[in-house]
């Protein structure tokens, strides 16, 4: 969450520990420690309060840093540590075909196709997107890069994107109309239902997405699952960067009420099941 963290940030900027910021404020030092741990959350006095003695806007103590850095590649990772254990073992079996090719042909390609559907596995059934590795969108000062890698399988798109043959085509700011932004609750039952998997397999979980509207009428889809985590700096950043969209004058449609769930620090993905059992009631 980003008003826990901004509370600890600007605390230790301020060189004060729990116990001096609980004095100032003539709270328990374990008020404080709450805030911080996001276990609970100041009230409007004491937020006042707290922008007075951390000396911060209060529209950044509660939303964050409205600046992020560019250009931004959201959702690139930053390593290809992931891809260790899902490269090792299809090697094993591409070496397997390459040694069999002095010996049998049939042996050859048996072994090759096992190293390409293995790999397909792991790519597919893991906890890690490894689509990320090509279908991230860079965020620049005058437009977007969006990824429009070809490929038939999602496999050879990966593989181009690890070898550093994305395909990126760039979009000015003033040629977008309208991003619009969902979480995609279809075919799941909501919290209290069997099939909710919110922050579980990347081929199971609901899908955060984002659609480029251009003022010619084409559509450009955006993933954003990586700000599934509150961890990342594509969650951290992404209230600022569509306050920046919008300062272009863009027109964005949160069908999800994604942004207002992050600036009152709810669960996106609850407040999305909540807002679609809404609709379907009313």
């Amino acid at each position: 969450m980003i008003l826990n963290q901004q509370i600890k940030k600007f605390r230790e900027a301020q060189s004060l520990t729990q116990e001096d910021l609980a004095i100032q404020m003539n709270i328990a030092r374990q008020s404080i420690s709450k805030w911080e741990q996001g276990v609970s959350y100041p009230t409007i006095d004491n937020l006042v309060l707290l922008s007075k003695l951390l000396a911060i806007p209060l529209d950044t103590l509660i939303l964050g840093d409205v600046a992020f850095p560019m250009p931004f590649a959201f959702g690139k990772p930053q390593t290809k540590w992931r891809l260790i254990i899902p490269l090792f073992i299809p090697m094993m079996f591409l070496m397997a075909s390459l040694v069999s090719l002095t010996n049998s042909l049939l042996y050859a390609f048996v072994y090759l196709g096992i190293a390409v559907f293995v790999f397909a596995l792991f790519t597919t059934l893991s906890l890690f997107d490894y689509r990320r590795y090509h279908n991230y969108f860079v965020i620049e000062q005058f437009g977007l890069n969006v990824d429009i890698t070809q490929g038939k399988l999602s496999c050879m798109k990966i593989l181009k994107g690890l070898m550093g043959k994305r395909e990126g085509l760039y979009i000015a700011y003033d040629a977008i109309d309208t991003i619009i932004l969902k979480i995609d609750t279809h075919g799941y039952a909501g919290s209290k239902g069997l099939n909710y998997r919110p922050r579980q397999y990347a081929m199971l979980r609901e899908s955060v997405s984002a659609t480029i509207v251009l003022k010619d009428s084409k559509t450009y889809s955006l993933s954003m699952d990586p700000m599934f985590y509150i961890n990342t700096q594509e969650y951290r950043y992404f209230y600022a960067i569509f306050k920046y969209f919008s300062e272009q004058n863009i027109r964005i449609i949160d069908q999800s009420h994604i942004l207002q769930s992050i600036e009152n620090e709810y669960d996106i993905v609850e407040q999305a099941y909540y807002i679609t059992q809404r609709h379907q009631q009313s």
